[in-house]
């Protein structure tokens, strides 16, 4: 746990100081995470299920003395705004509770909306929560809370700004550099199950033969007490598994490998003394616990009754010990951990570091998947592979979050999680959940139609996982739908596995740029920009005929029938099961690739550029890299800049000279180009060579293949209409 120095970050941002105006005022935001403050009167520090916060310690009647003081240095006097990050721990619409901030001179009161879940508070567009502050200097910041009995206050952090522009993007963008890259097959489909050896092979086997693409694939926490469901404390953690339930590991991991699938199991930071009483001895003689505990609630602890010692995995020798003691898992075929119980970072990485050195086929790229939970810590980015929590499967839960029931949002919730900025979730930049949703934690809602739509949407985000309860009968794998559904769940991933390279490019532009994949415009919390060139607008109603979207400025094509809209206003779209609201963006180029089971059976040597030329000019620069190892890190990158230009007669596109390179390049690419166009061309040329084309009247898509064309080289096509 941090201590609690004052921890005050300035960020400073200027369009160009060499060319700074004379009394130009200077962008200024000051930051602060409230755990980390000294002058603390009433409030307690306290994990929340996104990070940790502070919470009032009064939580049965109000108290009028309970004070936070910040004390903050600002370069200018003027007008700043403030920006709250705060939730309350019940649902209730008819409370009220407000959070009231002083600087000495101005005050203003910030009402928090009746949500469990924390998000960012700054009052109303037209009227923003401000503080004057009259002159340059340091002031002391006092919040103060109202408090209505058996409701409690949670203050994460807060934002002050005389930066008029500003809305939360998230953590990436600063310091985005830290972010360590998934490794590509990560960017494909993962799923996971509560399956001994048998169960996982054959259910693996059925995705490959039902035509469902697999990269990867995990055994949950069962993996260390199958037998007995579960129900621990015996195996928890025994560095051995369930060997009854695993007779033979090394071989199911094999399997896995020649089929191209990569290999996970589920892991926590607690060691169960009872049934692996030598390694706990081990640990705890060496003083590699953090503390020894008596377990009375009963996750992996049937009887309640249990002694627990938490890993002290800030401590370097006992996190070597704990990777030593993983290490033959690894040598075994491992590739993967997914953590649970915390994300605490010294865990974070340690389980990182044990699949990047230990993972035989990682080439010093490791990767987990851990809880939500450390947005607050700067270093956390470094392992940004999170999932949403236990997902209810439900259209949508009113009382999310629920903690007593660690239901963690229906599939409303679960979009708003990435889709809207306002919510602390927003910040992760690759956030997956459980496809489907995870427990039905009271809901009957489960049907081909709610999953249909949870797919549509996982498949659009840049990490999808498939996962559910061993309570679940279809454990969400979709050879357990119908046919309709199965159909559904082929088209959504395939189409994923198509767009690789684009999804691909827009990672590494999240690492250089800070910006996220998935983007939202902090008003429509069910749409999303999924990098600049797709609009997504998921359904999240059950029997829902239509869907309110709003289309940006511009045009946008729909990406199935070619059809386009003009943007600047809402449309009510009609839906129909099958598809989810899909739009590309007026001057787009996307490249995709041919469909592969794995992304790594596929390669980007045939991509087909999708060109929406209804604008003068358009480009797209696609990344590449190995996929697997560090060396992005060193500048080991390939980017290809495509192009276009068109005016009332001629459309010339330009395939230009890849910059940069990587281990094991290839020298040479084909090209299919899909133009939608107005009217059929007169003569096209690639090269100055005349070449044959392919016109499709109806939705008036002009293709056209090219043969290899050398990386190296500058090439143009040409058409003239």
């Amino acid at each position: 746990m941090k201590s609690h120095a004052l921890s005050l970050f300035l960020f400073f941002s200027f369009a160009s100081c060499a060319l700074k105006k004379e009394n130009e005022p200077i962008i200024q935001d000051v930051r602060i995470d409230f755990e980390h403050l000294t002058r603390i009167t009433g409030w307690e520090e306290k994990d929340y299920y996104t990070g940790r916060a502070l919470r009032l310690k009064n939580d049965k009647q109000y108290d009028p003395s309970n004070r936070i003081v910040a004390e903050v240095r600002l370069k200018e006097k003027g007008d700043y705004q403030l920006w709250l990050l705060a939730a309350l721990d019940e649902y209730d619409k008819d409370i009220v509770n407000h959070v009231e901030v002083s600087n000495g001179y101005d005050t203003v009161k910030m009402q928090l909306d009746p949500m469990r879940a924390l998000n960012w508070r700054h009052g109303t567009k037209d009227f923003p929560a401000k503080l004057h502050f009259p002159e340059a200097g340091v002031y002391q910041l006092t919040f103060h809370a109202t408090h209505h009995q058996g409701f409690n206050v949670y203050l994460d952090r807060f934002v002050l700004t005389n930066d008029k522009d500003f809305f939360p993007r998230g953590y990436a963008n600063e310091n985005p550099q830290d972010i360590i890259l998934p490794p590509a097959w990560a960017f494909g489909v993962i799923y996971g199950g509560y399956t001994n050896q048998s169960e996982t092979r054959t259910r693996v086997e059925r995705l490959i033969k039902g035509g469902f693409p697999i990269d990867a694939y995990w055994i949950d926490s069962w993996f260390w007490d199958y037998t007995q469901k579960g129900h621990g404390p015996e195996g928890y953690i025994d560095f051995k598994g369930d060997l009854e339930a695993y007779p033979d590991v090394e071989g199911l991991w094999s399997f896995m490998e020649d089929s191209g699938v990569k290999s996970g199991i589920w892991v926590w930071d607690l060691i169960h003394k009872e049934g692996q009483e030598a390694v706990f001895a081990d640990f705890e003689d060496q003083g590699y616990f953090s503390s020894v505990f008596h377990r009375t609630e009963g996750w992996h602890n049937k009887r309640k009754d249990a002694t627990g010692g938490n890993v002290d995995f800030a401590n370097p020798r006992a996190a070597q010990h704990w990777k030593q003691s993983m290490q033959p898992f690894f040598s075994q075929g491992l590739d993967f951990l997914k953590l649970d119980r915390t994300s605490a970072v010294p865990f974070l990485k340690a389980a990182f570091e044990a699949t990047q050195e230990l993972g035989t086929e990682t080439q010093g790229r490791g990767f987990i998947m851990s809880h939500l939970h450390t947005t607050y810590d700067p270093e956390a980015k470094k392992y940004p592979t999170k999932w949403s929590g236990d997902a209810k499967i439900t259209w949508s839960q009113e009382d999310f979050p629920n903690m007593n029931g660690y239901s963690m949002g229906g599939l409303k919730e679960n979009v708003r999680m990435v889709a809207d900025p306002l919510c602390a979730t927003y910040e992760n930049p690759f956030l997956t959940n459980d496809t489907g949703g995870y427990n039905f934690f009271g809901s009957d809602d489960m049907g081909d139609s709610l999953y249909i739509r949870w797919v549509q949407f996982s498949m659009l985000n840049p990490i999808t996982s498939v996962f559910s309860t061993a309570d679940n009968s279809t454990a969400n794998m979709p050879f357990n739908f119908s046919p309709s559904a199965q159909e559904v769940f082929r088209y959504y991933s395939h189409l994923k596995m198509q767009l690789f390279p684009y999804i691909y490019t827009y990672a590494h532009l999240t690492r250089e740029t800070g910006v996220k994949m998935i983007r939202g415009d902090g008003v429509n919390t069910s749409q999303y920009y999924f990098g600049n060139e797709l609009l997504v607008a998921p359904v999240v109603e059950s029997g829902a005929k239509t869907k309110r979207i709003n289309l940006p400025n511009g045009q946008w094509i729909d990406f199935y029938s070619g059809k386009v809209f003009q943007g600047g206003e809402n449309i009510d779209f009609a839906v129909t099961l099958d598809r989810i609201p899909l739009f590309a963006k007026a001057g787009s180029i996307i490249p995709m690739r041919k469909y592969s089971r794995t992304v790594e059976l596929g390669n980007n040597h045939h991509l087909t550029l999708y060109i929406y030329p209804q604008e003068k000019t358009g480009e797209f620069t696609l990344y590449e890299d190995d996929g697997l190892s560090n060396q992005y890190m060193e500048g080991k990158i390939a980017r290809s800049k495509f192009s276009y230009r068109r005016n009332d007669n001629a459309l010339q596109i330009g395939i230009h000279a890849t910059e940069g390179t990587y281990n094991n390049m290839p020298g040479t690419r084909q090209f299919t180009l899909q133009c939608h166009v107005d009217s059929r061309p007169k003569s096209i040329t690639v090269d100055g060579i005349r070449k044959s084309f392919e016109f499709i009247d109806d939705g008036a898509v002009l293709v056209i293949t090219t043969s290899d064309l050398k990386k190296n080289q500058d090439h143009q096509i040409d058409i003239s209409f």
